[in-house]
């Protein structure tokens, strides 16, 4: 990597939050150490990214004589880093 700034942007870190341990070792073979502290929201997608979600079911209960089905769906996309779209029905 050239000599300058860089950005970590590929990083799925677990969990709601906690501390990240950066380690940068140099070319001359030098290591600097830091700790980062990070917070994940879980609902959040990264823009671009989606997921959704399809269930089929049976409503069980033996009071009744007929058992209704049940039919749910979900969709997220996210629309940047700090808003995802969701809906479902």
């Amino acid at each position: 990597m050239p000599p300058g700034p860089f950005v970590i942007d590929d990083l799925y870190p677990t969990g709601q939050g906690g501390n990240l341990n950066v380690i940068i070792t140099e070319a001359d073979g030098s290591e600097q150490t830091f700790t980062l502290p990070y917070a994940s929201i879980a609902e959040l997608l990264r823009p671009g990214t989606t997921r959704y979600s399809f269930m089929v079911g049976e409503y069980r209960d033996n009071s009744m004589v007929e058992k209704p089905t049940l039919v749910m769906g979900t969709v997220r996309h996210g629309l940047s880093n700090l808003i995802t779209a969701n809906g479902g029905a």
